[in-house]
């Protein structure tokens, strides 16, 4: 579909057609998973509407992928000029800090987003899982978590998806389950196997070790701190998995 699409780009008129074809095209890389395709489309697309929000989230997400963590800088600082405070802008340099392992920095840049803006969602449901991440505020989390659900109409499961592991993270299991159950009914029945990470902080706190080892051990591999594997990877090395322990980059 990508050589066929590229074709049609290349020898479209006008500026409506172009941009259907890259929006196209930019799905199409993302289905391959090509973080360079979407980096070259992302930036055809800012190229033609500057502000647009959707070309620099994938612009921002393409360049993590290629770990080019100054570029993503460069990208937010550049958006910041144009807006101060720009919460696209913020996102994306928390997440460049987060991938280079500066936490402390992150959480500054996450600080300074409004929570009520429905813009903020997901940067709501990174901060949250950075926490988690981070083993170190679960209320806070949860929070957060739920402040982004809300905005998001309790229709996405991966953010309920967080809001459960926060909930079983400070020790309310029968809530985290509950949520995880909207998730999963909202999700089809299945989500992926990142569900794995909720009912391992479930059997965790219920001091039931072995079983939360056996469930995070089946969350499916997945790049990026604040995948659910990462997340998963980081409990079995507090509960003294080794093998996890090797596995966590300093990042993390």
């Amino acid at each position: 579909a990508v050589p066929i699409l590229a074709a049609a780009r290349a020898a479209a008129a006008g500026p409506s057609r172009q941009r259907a074809l890259d929006l196209a095209l930019l799905r199409a890389h993302r289905r391959l998973g090509d973080a360079a395709g979407i980096e070259r489309v992302a930036r055809r697309l800012l190229a033609a509407t500057p502000s647009s929000p959707l070309a620099f989230r994938a612009l921002v997400d393409a360049l993590l992928r290629e770990g080019e963590l100054a570029a993503v800088r460069r990208a937010a600082d550049s958006r910041l000029a144009a807006r101060p405070d720009d919460p696209l802008a913020l996102h994306g340099l928390a997440l460049a800090a987060i991938y280079a392992g500066r936490f402390e920095r992150a959480g500054a840049y996450f600080d300074r987003l409004e929570p009520g803006d429905p813009r903020n969602l997901l940067a709501l449901d990174d901060q949250a899982r950075l926490l988690l991440l981070q083993g170190t505020a679960p209320a806070r989390a949860r929070e957060l978590a739920q402040r982004a659900a809300e905005l998001a109409g309790d229709g996405e499961p991966r953010l309920l998806l967080t809001l459960a592991a926060a909930e079983a993270a400070r020790g309310r299991p029968r809530d985290a389950y509950r949520i995880l159950l909207q998730a999963l009914e909202l999700a089809g029945g299945s989500l992926g196997g990142d569900e794995q990470l909720v009912l391992g902080l479930i059997a965790e706190s219920c001091d039931l070790a072995a079983v939360a080892r056996r469930c995070f051990a089946r969350v499916p591999p997945a790049d990026g701190p604040l995948s659910a594997y990462a997340l998963a990877r980081r409990r079995l090395a507090r509960l003294g998995d080794a093998a996890a322990a090797a596995g966590v980059p300093a990042a993390w």
